[in-house]
């Protein structure tokens, strides 16, 4: 065996190798070279529009964020499975954006799980715990019938009332469903009803309600279109001023043996020895989300239907009432405060934000 120094010569034949770069290859680098040069002097020039970056970006960020999902990307080695899953991932994208919008939609628009009665069990508990507390058997009768319905007052406001009918009497109970408890109520016996009135709610003809019910309608419209026309590419409902009436049924229970209402009767707001009562649906009965099984508790004709049952076993002790179809009219004639009370639904227990009441 041989030893070889290091200044030696190595016996074997080194063969090395050189890199050369084709025509071509030199001018796809050099064009990659301008390209990124002048990327760089772009970033320093747009140092000058800095400012939009600080403030649309957040905003611009938080909309994407609302309306558009977040997609993850995978990466393929097959180029038509690519292909695939990108078709696919539009798909979704635009399918989520539609449902995004529809939510933002339902948010801003009326929805049933809103009110707090919509929430299962809440009625039926009420209800026993009100039966518990105001109602002796012996002298009231025995409880027949619960129904939620909407009892508008003097001054033509709405509120939310849980309606209990026995043999003998009508509780009307103005009931927490937020506190679950009873708040105040009212009890009117069988026998003293002398009229029923069933029919339109209507207003008298010099009254501005109409006209302000029209006025409010168009706003709302419009609003509606300008948010989302451009985002929901469907066709707006037409904006219309038109005066409008309640255009819904109502009930009016009567026990003033025709005398009308007196002066100071009338005109105070603190009276609550009004000698009738006007009732209507629930909102919830209009509802899309409520199931026919659910509309028995909102819909007035339930009741009226079982109040004539109800008092057709009192017909033997001489009742006296005369049942009438007619429209109801409503003795309000400026109507600002009503509007403003029932357009948001004030006397009605439901989630506002993050407020409820």
């Amino acid at each position: 065996m041989m030893d070889y120094a290091l200044e030696d010569e190595i016996p074997q034949e080194f063969r090395g190798g050189s890199l050369r770069l084709s025509e071509e290859e030199k001018a796809a680098a050099a064009a990659a070279s301008a390209t990124a040069t002048s990327s760089t002097a772009g970033d320093g020039s747009d140092k000058r529009n800095g400012w939009k970056d600080t403030f649309f970006s957040p905003i611009t960020q938080k909309l994407t964020e609302t309306l558009m999902p977040k997609c993850q990307t995978t990466a393929s080695v097959n180029p038509a499975a690519d292909q695939g899953n990108a078709a696919a991932a539009a798909s979704a994208a635009t399918g989520n954006n539609i449902q995004s919008i529809e939510s933002i939609k339902g948010g801003l628009l009326e929805t049933a799980t809103n009110f707090f009665t919509f929430r299962k069990g809440i009625v039926d508990g009420a209800a026993k715990e009100c039966s518990v507390e105001l109602i002796d058997p012996e002298v009231d009768g025995k409880p027949q019938a619960t129904f939620l319905l909407t009892e508008i007052n003097l001054w033509d406001s709405d509120k939310e009332k849980l309606i209990i009918l026995t043999d003998k009497y009508i509780f009307i109970v103005k009931y927490d469903f937020i506190a679950l408890k009873i708040l105040e109520h009212k009890k009117i016996a069988l026998h003293e009803l002398d009229n029923i009135v069933i029919g339109d709610l209507i207003y008298p003809s010099g009254s501005m309600v109409p006209r302000l019910n029209g006025l409010a309608d168009g706003v709302t419209n419009i609003l509606q279109t300008c948010l989302f026309q451009g985002w929901s590419k469907t066709e707006s409902e037409s904006c219309s001023f038109h005066p409008r009436d309640r255009n819904m049924r109502g009930a009016r229970m009567m026990w003033n043996k025709g005398k009308p209402l007196g002066f100071s009767e009338k005109w105070n707001p603190f009276n609550n020895t009004i000698p009738f009562c006007t009732l209507s649906s629930h909102p919830l009965y209009f509802h899309e989300d409520c199931i026919p099984p659910q509309k028995k508790l909102y819909d007035l004709d339930e009741f009226i239907e079982k109040l004539k049952d109800v008092m057709g076993y009192l017909e033997e002790s001489q009742l006296s009432c005369t049942i009438h179809h007619k429209p109801i009219v409503l003795q309000n004639y400026v109507g600002l405060s009503s509007l403003i009370h029932n357009r948001n639904s004030l006397g009605f227990f439901k989630v506002r934000g993050k407020f409820s009441f």
